[in-house]
């Protein structure tokens, strides 16, 4: 038997893979629009009387801040305060944040300044600042990205599914809304939205941490304030502490979020793989299983494209089974896109040509997002070091942080906060100290419709 022989063995294999996971990735794409209709179609009424503490972590300026920002203080949820989260008052999110609360007095909200990070991730560092020091009326804690926009009934929908005594962790999700319909937002808007379209019924999801709630006596209870530290990824640690308690995780369609986003090809494979390196770092066997069937995936495709290519040119009869594999395999593609494109029409509110541009590119392009996914989930086998938003994380390979790089200008203006010492095993041996200021406003007196 030939090396081309065994090559040709390799390759069927590959197609049939290919081939059964695109029927059974169709089938579940199925299942997931007729779960999220039926959810979304269907609300129940919503306990109002339990306090719920909005935490939103912010860094920069994202696109649409300002918009994302006010509809959480809209949220159709009568007892909730929210919390917005800065490393300092030199963040440019700050002056958004403080004309957002001083204009909508309707509800509670407060600026917490944490202070730099010096031994976790700066997100992970906002929350467990801000987790600290809850008032002890808060019983449930909802945690929300700032480049996401949340619908009105979004916090509802969210705590509401809390309210069963035998639930862990409510979860959303993110759907992409490109601003510009180029090619690097349109591959991110078809990755994306495959990840999405593979959550469903069931309590078998993991946490993302842009739009999730939980109980906070099981916040507390399981510990997840100090799994969170000397890490960097909010959500994949919170996963991992909810499943080792044996408490379900279950998503919410109705709590998925737009968001608007805008990369160049360059900014989009920065991105990608660093969230793949998180993946790989935090949730390594689900990871690795993804990528073992993106290689596979793309293996059987392209050698099936090279194959019908070299036998056109060398003018051989030996390609039909790589013809039929090619069709077969992209008209199941085409139907997870077309299933997807439904999707997009229930979860995007304000639908733009933008929009209409990206879900047709997702139908019938997915040799090339499953190209360049593949590329990205490669790349992030290499390497350790992650850049989040212009500060550099070294992490080993159990995803501890080693070594933070940060710019000099991320620095809290001393002076201009007050002080305060978190409890251990937050406070740092050196005197290290997070400062707070907050602003707050007077609850509303009316429910909103």
């Amino acid at each position: 038997m030939t090396y081309l022989t065994i090559a040709y063995w390799i390759w069927g294999a590959t197609c049939c893979a290919a081939l059964v996971q695109g029927v059974l990735l169709g089938l579940h794409t199925w299942e997931h629009r007729r779960f999220a209709r039926r959810r979304i179609r269907d609300p129940r009424p919503v306990d109002q009387t339990r306090r719920v503490a909005l935490l939103s972590p912010c860094k920069g300026l994202d696109l649409q801040l300002e918009s994302n920002l006010l509809h959480l203080l809209r949220q159709d949820y009568q007892n909730y305060e929210v919390l917005f989260i800065v490393e300092s008052d030199t963040d440019p999110a700050w002056e958004v944040i403080q004309r957002l609360i001083q204009r909508e007095s309707q509800v509670p909200a407060r600026i917490i300044i944490a202070g730099r990070a010096l031994e976790t991730g700066q997100k992970i560092h906002n929350l467990a600042t801000a987790t600290a020091q809850l008032g002890s009326d808060v019983e449930i804690l909802a945690f929300v990205d700032s480049d996401v926009c949340p619908e009105p009934d979004w916090l509802a929908r969210l705590v509401n599914r809390l309210s069963r005594p035998d639930s862990g962790a409510i979860t959303g999700y993110r759907w992409f809304v490109p601003i510009r319909p180029t090619l690097a937002n349109c591959l991110l808007y078809s990755i994306n939205a495959s990840i999405a379209a593979l959550l469903g019924a069931g309590g078998q999801s993991i946490v993302w941490g842009g739009s999730w709630a939980i109980r906070r006596s099981d916040f507390e209870s399981l510990g997840i304030r100090e799994s969170w530290q000397g890490t960097i990824s909010d959500d994949l640690v919170a996963t991992r502490a909810v499943q080792a308690a044996r408490l379900p995780i279950e998503f919410e369609p109705a709590c998925m979020t737009e968001s608007p986003m805008d990369y160049s090809l360059l900014g989009l494979g920065s991105f990608l793989r660093r969230q793949h390196m998180i993946g790989r770092i935090y949730a390594p066997r689900i990871w690795y299983q993804s990528l073992c069937l993106m290689i596979a995936s793309t293996v059987a495709v392209f050698g099936a494209i090279g194959l019908l290519t070299g036998s056109l040119i060398l003018a051989e009869n030996w390609s039909r089974w790589a013809a039929c594999f090619l069709v077969t395999w992209y008209a199941l593609q085409v139907y997870r896109g077309w299933l997807r494109h439904g999707l997009a029409r229930v979860y995007v509110q304000n639908w733009t040509k933008c929009t209409a541009w990206a879900a047709v590119f997702d139908v019938w392009a997915a040799p090339f997002s499953l190209l360049y996914n593949t590329l990205a989930m490669c790349a992030a086998c290499f390497g350790s070091r992650i850049v989040w938003r212009g500060i550099t994380y070294d992490l080993d390979r159990q995803g501890r942080l080693m070594r933070v790089l940060q710019p000099a200008t991320s620095l809290p203006i001393a002076g201009r906060q007050l002080r305060y010492d978190l409890p251990e095993p937050f406070s740092h041996a050196s005197d290290r100290a997070s400062m707070e200021r907050e602003t707050r406003l007077p609850t509303r007196d009316t429910p909103r419709r």
